[in-house]
C-alpha cells in the first residue's frame, strides 16, 4: 500500500533533503522545525563527494555547486609556528558551504514542491505535497497500530487549550539533531551509547586576511600539536571569512570562552594582529562526540543523522555521514512506497548505517583528531596521510590504490 505521509521532525540539511527526494516521487511530507530560521551558528562545511551524489540525485547539486567554494589551495598540515610540514593539492573534490546556506538551497527546492507542484524544469508534473512548519516544536512522539504520531506546539495551528496538536502520518522520521526529542521520547534518555572527549573545543567564524599571513598559504590549514592544535579554512566565497577551530580550557564555561575568545586567537593565529585587524563574527564552544544508538528504527519511528549518530567533527564525517543515512532512508521508504519491499527493509537500513559509522565514521573520525593532536615529527615519515601525499607527488594513480580506507573522504582525484 502507498505510503500517505511521512512526518520529519528537524528541517535542517538532512530532514529538508530528505523531504525533498521524498516529495519528488510522490510521497506526502510534513516537516516541523522548533526553530523560526536555518542556525547561522558555525557548524559543518565540507561536502564530499556522497553528499554530492545525493545532491544530485535531489536534483540541487548545481544550485550548490552555485552557491559554494570549491578551494584551489589544497590542505596543508602546519606546525604551530606555521610553518608548512606537507600539504595535498586542490582537487575540487568537496564543496564549502555553511549549513546555514545549504538549507537555504534545499529549502528553495522543497518549498518550490509545496502545493505538490514542482516548479522549475518540469513544472506541472503533480508530486508529493510538502508543508513546513517552522517555529513548531515537537513536545512527544509515538506510534500504534498502522500509524505513528507527533504531538506539536506553536506555529499558530491551534489544538487543545495548550495550544498542543497531534499530527499523525505513516512513519515520523527524527533528524533534530543531538538532542532529539524524537530519540528521547522513543528510544529513551541515555540511548546514545559512547563517550565524550574531555578536549573543549572552539568553533569561531573569523574575517582575517590568512592568506597574506601564512607561508605558502592554503584553503584549509591544520596546526598540529599534542595540547594547542587548531584549524583554520575557508567557509565559502567570502575569502575574508575563514572558520577557526581550536581547544579552550576543558573546565572553562561557555560564557567564559566566548567572553576571551578575540584575546585567545591572538596569541596564536599568524601575523599577531591587533584587535582591530580581525574581527570574530561568531563562536560556538562544543563538546565532541564519539556516539551512536543501539538501532536506528523502532517501529514506525526512523532516526537519521546527528539524532542517530555523533563523532568528531574533524575529517568531515559528520553532516556528510548524515546526509548518506537520508540517501539511504530515500531508498527504503520510496521501496515501501511502491510495493517492492515490506517495513522489514527498514531493519536493514538501521544495521548497514550502524555498521558503517561503526567501521569507517567513528575509526577514521578518531583517527583524525588524535593526528590533528600529535607532533609533527611523529608524523614524518611514518603516518598514512603523509605517505599517501608524498606518493600523490610522484604517483597519483598509485596513491590512490594505497591509500588506507580510511583516507577516502578527503577524496585522491587529481
Amino acid at each position: 500500500m502507498p505510503l500517505q505521509t511521512i512526518l520529519i521532525v528537524g528541517a535542517g540539511p538532512s530532514g529538508l533533503l530528505l523531504a525533498l527526494l521524498l516529495s519528488q516521487s510522490g510521497i506526502n511530507v510534513h516537516v516541523f522545525e522548533k526553530d523560526l530560521s536555518p542556525t547561522p551558528l558555525p557548524r559543518a562545511v565540507f561536502y564530499n563527494p556522497v553528499s554530492q551524489y545525493e545532491f544530485q540525485r535531489a536534483g540541487i547539486l548545481e544550485d550548490a555547486k552555485a552557491a559554494a567554494f570549491v578551494g584551489t589551495k589544497g590542505v596543508a598540515w602546519r606546525d604551530m609556528k606555521g610553518g608548512k610540514v606537507f600539504g595535498m593539492p586542490g582537487n575540487g573534490g568537496m564543496l564549502a558551504l555553511t549549513v546555514e546556506k545549504l538549507v537555504g538551497v534545499v529549502r528553495g527546492a522543497v518549498e518550490g514542491m509545496e502545493g505538490g507542484e514542482e516548479k522549475g524544469e518540469g513544472k506541472g508534473k503533480r508530486k508529493g505535497g510538502v508543508e513546513i512548519e517552522w517555529g513548531a516544536e515537537v513536545l512527544g512522539v509515538g506510534q500504534e497500530a498502522g500509524e505513528a504520531w507527533v504531538d506539536v506546539k506553536g506555529n499558530g495551528k491551534g489544538g487543545d487549550g495548550e495550544g498542543v496538536r497531534r499530527v499523525k502520518g505513516d512513519y515520523v522520521v527524527g533528524c533534530d539533531g543531538a538532542r532529539s526529542v524524537v530519540r528521547r521520547c522513543v528510544f529513551g534518555e541515555g540511548s546514545m551509547k559512547g563517550f565524550t572527549w574531555e578536549k573543549q573545543l572552539v568553533a569561531a567564524d573569523v574575517r582575517y586576511d590568512f592568506y597574506s599571513n601564512l607561508e605558502d598559504p592554503a584553503d584549509s590549514n591544520l596546526f598540529m600539536d599534542p595540547e594547542r592544535a587548531w584549524l583554520a579554512f575557508r567557509t565559502g566565497k567570502d575569502e575574508g571569512l575563514w572558520r577557526v577551530v581550536y581547544r579552550d580550557g576543558d573546565r572553562a564555561s561557555e560564557d567564559e570562552i566566548v567572553a576571551r575568545c578575540p584575546e585567545t586567537l591572538r596569541g596564536f593565529i599568524p601575523g599577531s594582529p591587533e584587535p582591530g585587524q580581525f574581527e570574530v563574527v561568531r563562536v560556538q564552544p562544543y563538546k565532541v562526540h564519539q556516539r551512536i544508538v543501539d538501532k536506528m528504527r523502532l517501529g514506525r519511528i526512523i532516526l537519521a543523522s546527528d539524532a542517530a549518530h555523533l563523532c568528531c567533527p574533524y575529517g568531515a564525517l559528520g553532516l556528510n555521514g548524515g546526509i548518506a543515512d537520508i540517501g539511504s532512508l530515500y531508498d527504503c521508504l520510496l521501496a515501501i512506497h511502491e510495493g517492492k519491499a515490506d517495513d522489514s527493509i527498514l531493519d536493514v537500513y538501521s544495521d548497514v548505517r550502524r555498521e558503517k559509522w561503526k567501521t569507517i565514521i567513528d575509526p577514521q573520525s578518531q583517527a583524525t583528531m588524535k593526528f590533528i593532536f600529535s607532533k609533527p615529527e611523529d608524523v614524518i615519515p611514518n603516518h598514512p596521510i603523509y605517505r599517501t601525499t608524498e606518493m600523490m607527488k610522484k604517483d597519483p594513480e598509485m596513491a590512490k590504490k594505497n591509500a588506507p580506507s580510511w583516507l577516502e573522504p578527503i577524496g585522491l582525484e587529481t
